[in-house]
């Protein structure tokens, strides 16, 4: 038995040739990168994949097809997709995750994650660790600069005056704000952002 090449809509097949290969196994492609890779399809493939893909009704299809036409900045297709497939491949708790680290990587709440979820989530970011004694209990500021988050602690300084850092995506606001261990993941990870994408992990030892 044979099966059709699946490509876009511009031509290009899935697959490590063309730098957009994507597995099924978690190890090789992790959760929230598969369910991001099939958010990101373009409106032009996203109603031929899920009549390939899923097994959505071609009603309900043809309903998506329309809001791609009517709103295609809600990309609710591509979320219909991504969804499915998601479910498909790595169950409703892998689902779960890959939804739960979308908010959190879009400014969202880290309640509820624990720590070993929340490196997975930040594997690629700068990271660095700092004893207990240096962290808890010290101006905030001072501890960004003195993990070389930023340059030094003026910068650090005027990055907290200006409302541009926050801690588990709540913002710091004054510099006398100061860490204390429910700042932490279970006791011993922190989420730092400056701006709105730029990500660093603090941890404690």
């Amino acid at each position: 038995m044979t099966f059709p090449l699946v490509c876009d809509s511009t031509g290009r097949k899935f697959g490590k040739s063309e730098g957009n290969a994507i597995f099924l196994d978690a190890r090789k492609t992790p959760v929230y990168d598969f369910y991001q890779f099939f958010l990101r399809t373009l409106d032009a493939d996203v109603v031929r994949y899920l009549k390939i893909f899923t097994f959505e009704s071609m009603a309900r299809i043809a309903e998506l097809e329309q809001r791609v036409q009517s709103a295609p900045e809600k990309r609710e297709a591509q979320q219909v997709l991504a969804e499915a497939l998601t479910r498909a491949v790595h169950g409703d708790a892998g689902l779960a995750t890959a939804q739960k680290t979308t908010e959190v990587l879009f400014g969202g709440s880290v309640e509820g994650l624990s720590s070993a979820t929340v490196e997975a989530i930040f594997a690629n970011v700068p990271s660095a660790t700092l004893s207990r004694e240096a962290v808890l209990g010290t101006p905030i500021f001072e501890v960004i600069a003195a993990a070389a988050m930023v340059a030094s602690k003026g910068e650090a300084r005027r990055l907290v005056q200006q409302g541009g850092l926050s801690v588990n995506n709540i913002r710091v606001t004054g510099l006398e704000r100061t860490f204390d261990v429910g700042d932490f993941i279970d006791g011993r990870l922190a989420v730092l952002r400056s701006g709105k994408k730029n990500f660093f992990l603090l941890r404690l030892h």
